[in-house]
């Protein structure tokens, strides 16, 4: 009886629908946002995870050089030089059906931008104390000391970042659960209520 009502639309009791119902009569937004839940928990997560490696790893590149630098960066240049949808999708294809197989997918994919983002802002900082240490003054857009508003800024890039990261990241998981590879294709919430 109430199904296939339109976006907006009313039951018999007077409940409004704001997004409709489908052919059998539930809710639609309700469906949304009941799997909503495991696609916004695999992109926070994956996201924090890879924030983490991605910057320790860069952290690392920067700060030892040399050999270490060269392999991350070029760690860094090989999965940078493919695109993120298709290797999350090969990984997942490979690892099998899983949120944590999600989970390490994009971890896996999303790791490099921090890792540069990291070595180029550690790289700025060293450059500006070696010119300072030389007898220069500090170059003006970089402070001799660590400020407030240099954490700011750099801390604002972060998470400028992290929010594109973790807005793709809902992507590829929504991709990966149409291409059946979601935590269980059995499970109608497995991902954004599908």
């Amino acid at each position: 009886l109430d199904s296939m009502l339109p976006p907006g639309g009313k039951n018999l009791e007077g409940k409004r629908y704001w997004l409709g119902t489908d052919d059998q009569g539930r809710d639609m937004l309700s469906g949304i946002l009941y799997g909503l839940r495991t696609s916004v928990f695999v992109g926070i997560f994956s996201g924090i995870i890879a924030f983490f490696l991605g910057t320790m790893l860069g952290l690392m590149a920067a700060h030892f050089g040399g050999a270490i630098d060269s392999v991350i960066m070029r760690l860094v240049d090989l999965k940078l030089g493919f695109p993120s949808i298709l290797v999350a999708l090969l990984i997942v294809t490979v690892l099998g059906k899983g949120v944590d197989k999600i989970i390490i997918a994009l971890v896996i994919v999303q790791w490099a931008y921090y890792a540069r983002a990291a070595r180029s802002a550690a790289e700025g900082d060293a450059e500006a104390r070696s010119h300072a240490e030389q007898g220069g003054p500090p170059p003006p857009d970089r402070p001799e000391r660590l400020t407030v508003d240099a954490a700011l800024r750099d801390g604002a890039e972060s998470v400028s970042g992290a929010y594109e990261t973790g807005s793709d990241d809902l992507y590829d998981t929504d991709a990966a659960a149409r291409v059946g590879s979601a935590a269980s294709a059995d499970d109608p919430a497995s991902a954004w209520g599908a």
